[in-house]
């Protein structure tokens, strides 16, 4: 109200299935953020920007690795609107 707008809702759970991005739109979530070193695969990947496209929400993808950031750069372009590149290993 008064003109101002809310800022949008960037939900940062361990995102894996494709139910969690239904939960957290319901929930009133804009964005979310893809830990692309926690999906098996790219496909995996896909999968669930595609979904989260649908839902209208946008993505953000957390990434530790040259391979994880050829993986967000064979999606197409526009489905992730930020990347984030972390020093975290979270690979054995």
């Amino acid at each position: 109200e008064g003109g101002v707008a809310p800022p949008p809702v960037l939900a940062s759970d361990l995102l894996l299935y494709p139910y969690q991005l239904y939960k957290l739109r319901l929930a009133g979530a804009d964005a979310v953020n893809l830990v692309v070193g926690a999906l098996p695969e790219t496909k995996d990947l896909l999968y669930l920007t595609k979904i989260a496209a649908s839902l209208q929400m946008q993505i953000v993808a957390s990434v530790t690795s040259e391979v994880q950031i050829r993986s967000v750069n064979s999606l197409s372009a526009g489905s992730v609107s930020a990347l984030v590149v972390s020093n975290r290993n979270l690979e054995d």
